[in-house]
């Protein structure tokens, strides 16, 4: 399986009943042994992952660079910072 920066990827289910994952590769980091890739899951999540055989496919990606969707989420969460700071503080209730 070859894939670049963009594409994206989608993983079978390991367990009956669960569902696939689905998610856009930001990084393609070549081993010795193996290839990783970084990818950034629709739930919004990143991790580092290294498929087995028949595990993953790759598709290709609508995205020319990954940059859009690192920027995207960088925004995200600054935006959620801003909105947690701007929530005032929980006042203590005074003992009688």
């Amino acid at each position: 399986m070859e894939a670049r920066t963009g594409d994206r990827i989608s993983v079978v289910a390991a367990k009956t009943g669960s569902v696939t994952r689905e998610g856009e590769i930001l990084e393609v980091i070549e081993g010795d042994l193996h290839v990783r890739y970084r990818v950034q899951w629709t739930d919004g999540h990143e991790s580092l992952f290294s498929p087995g055989p028949g595990v993953a496919t790759v598709l290709p990606g609508s995205k020319p660079t990954a940059r859009k969707s690192i920027a995207k989420s960088t925004a995200r969460t600054a935006s959620a910072k801003k909105a947690a700071q701007k929530k005032p503080a929980a006042t203590k209730a005074k003992p009688r």
